[in-house]
């Protein structure tokens, strides 16, 4: 993978969430999906930080 490829995950992920939002009922189901879309995304989004993080102490 590029030195880029975690970010395109993290739009990946993001993006898929846009479609949960936009067709959101308000059922059990549907929040819970939703919860654990953020949830997701933002484990995503911490991972994607920490490897660039170490690929810019690594490259220093």
């Amino acid at each position: 993978m590029n030195k880029y490829g975690h970010w395109l995950l993290v739009i990946l992920v993001g993006f898929s969430l846009i479609p949960g939002i936009y067709y959101f009922e308000f059922t059990l189901p549907y929040v819970m999906a939703i919860i654990f879309g953020v949830i997701g995304f933002i484990a995503v989004l911490y991972l994607s930080i920490s490897t660039q993080l170490k690929q810019k102490n690594k490259t220093s």
